[in-house]
């Protein structure tokens, strides 16, 4: 599947006490008695731009009532604003064998061996799965 492009998050993986780990959508999270709706605004708030670079951006809204004072105050914080929206992180992707990876950042080792921090982004549908999100593109 091309990345390039952006994408949102449509389903992230939740608890449930029934079922344990299952995907749920963000109208089925705000539904549930549980819903941290704080959390829900940022997962329907996130962009993920997969640009042809190999970098992955992470965008979210500059709210509009922002003042030129304060968005001033941002990019001199290090933090671009591009199109409305802040990059708050910026990853590494790429393709290899054909398959897209992602680089977690998360290194280490398992019982002596050596962890590699690039891992896949599956296809699941029209989505891709990075993590605990399922995004789909927009």
């Amino acid at each position: 599947m091309e990345l390039i492009g952006k994408w949102k998050v449509r389903e992230v993986m939740s608890f449930d006490l029934d079922s344990g780990m299952v995907w749920k959508t963000l109208d089925q999270l705000a539904a549930s008695e549980n819903a941290d709706e704080d959390s829900i605004d940022k997962y329907r708030k996130t962009v993920m731009a997969f640009n042809g670079d190999g970098t992955v951006e992470t965008l979210m809204p500059v709210p509009e009532d922002f003042t030129q004072e304060q968005r001033a105050q941002l990019e001199d914080e290090g933090i671009k604003i591009r199109d409305g929206m802040a990059v708050i992180s910026v990853e590494q992707w790429k393709c290899e064998d054909g398959k897209n990876l992602y680089n977690t950042g998360i290194s280490g080792e398992v019982l002596g061996e050596e962890v590699s921090s690039w891992t896949e982004i599956n296809e699941v549908g029209d989505m891709i799965e990075l993590a605990l999100m399922r995004l789909e593109r927009i």
